[in-house]
């Protein structure tokens, strides 16, 4: 968290969206320092979706990025067990090897 102080308004930074926070000020000069005021709670404000973004999840690009990455990890399990068996046939003269190739 990063405070920046401008005359009476302090702007605080690094806070997470959507999320209740209690806060107390002091004040501090190069003579003394006051106690802590009485405790605040305050929420952050949610976080707005761009236009972008909005268009993004409406054509339901974030499924499809998540369906895409599955299908590449089940063919890389396909390709790994493919060539595992592959060597298995090899192995045992009387089976024909297959050949498995990823398009």
């Amino acid at each position: 968290m990063k405070k920046v102080e401008q005359g009476t308004t302090i702007t605080l930074t690094g806070l997470a969206a959507g999320i209740r926070y209690k806060i107390a000020v002091q004040v501090v000069t190069s003579n003394t320092q006051s106690p802590y005021s009485k405790d605040e709670i305050v929420t952050t404000n949610l976080l707005q979706a761009t236009e972008v973004e909005q268009l993004s999840h409406s054509l339901g690009i974030p499924y499809l990025r998540d369906s895409v990455a599955d299908l590449e990890k089940t063919a890389n399990d396909l390709t790994s067990k493919a060539a595992s068996l592959a060597t298995i046939t090899q192995e045992n003269k009387g089976i024909i090897p297959l050949a498995i190739m990823k398009c």
